[in-house]
């Protein structure tokens, strides 16, 4: 690679790089491996998602998605993406001191948009990584990864590890996550509600996940632990639909008006230990 490029991400499966006389642009090159691309069919799939996603008429304002699809060669091949200027979400909670009212509010936003969205599911949206926040104070963010979104007859390749155990065969018991899957065997709306779970729980403690990203937890008993420890109020909306989500049955419900009834009744956030660990507390 010439010298006179930014490399954001140097992967088996993927190489981010943005070319220093082209900064309103950012190139991703998809790559021929043994993990994510094993073919080259493997490899067309992943680009025919990405012309469907450059055509495609109606696309989410807060998404993004390729200006440009090269073709494809022997190894690989290369999109061009408009480039976002931000921080990940994952740094800017590392740089900022974020209150409890400012999470429910962009939590609360960011759900909004997505269960708006009702031809597509988000399933890696619970990856802090892939959320470019560009102002908070204004609720401003954009998805930077659109690889995985499901729309129209296009599926998804993975699920955030936020969301469901890395992992864990298909015998394995995995609290709450059939009802996210349809007949058919792809997502439904389902996993985006129980991605703002996933991602609040987070925001405000990402030393101890709420759902595993390892195999683990089995009973929820232990869930209900992880919910103690961070304070979560017993008699609160919060704690009883987070519960839901571990449902086999029970729709998810959404959770952003639930943490604003807490910062309403006068809980806060508070750290537990040096990092991002933190628990609810009453003023």
């Amino acid at each position: 690679m010439a010298t006179n490029i930014n490399v954001f991400k140097d992967e088996s499966s993927i190489y981010v790089f943005q070319k220093q006389d082209e900064l309103d642009n950012i190139y991703k090159r998809y790559l021929l491996d043994n993990s994510v691309f094993k073919s080259k069919e493997d490899l067309e799939v992943m680009r025919k998602k990405l012309l469907q996603m450059k055509k495609r008429k109606h696309w989410p304002s807060f998404l993004l998605r390729p200006n440009y699809v090269g073709r494809m060669n022997k190894y690989s091949f290369t999109a061009k993406l408009p480039y976002i200027e931000g921080q990940t979400l994952d740094q800017y909670i590392e740089t900022h001191n974020l209150d409890l009212r400012t999470i429910s509010m962009f939590i609360k936003r960011l759900e909004n948009d997505i269960l708006s969205e009702k031809d597509f599911v988000f399933p890696d949206i619970a990856t802090s990584a892939n959320i470019m926040i560009r102002d908070m104070d204004a609720l401003s963010y954009m998805i930077i990864d659109p690889d995985d979104v499901q729309f129209d007859y296009q599926t998804s390749r993975c699920i955030s590890g936020l969301v469901k155990p890395l992992y864990c065969s298909d015998e394995q018991q995995i609290q709450g996550i059939d009802k996210c899957f349809n007949s058919d065997g792809t997502l439904n709306k389902q996993l985006d509600i129980r991605s703002m779970y996933a991602l609040f729980y987070y925001m405000m403690d990402s030393w101890d996940y709420f759902y595993p990203v390892f195999c683990g937890r089995d009973k929820l008993s232990d869930y209900e632990e992880i919910l103690v420890k961070s304070n979560i109020p017993e008699n609160s909306s919060l704690y009883e639909k987070s519960m839901i989500t571990l449902d086999e049955v029970k729709d998810n419900q959404r959770i952003g008006d639930s943490l604003l009834e807490l910062v309403e009744d006068g809980y806060e956030l508070t750290p537990v230990i040096r990092g991002q660990r933190r628990k609810l507390v009453k003023r």
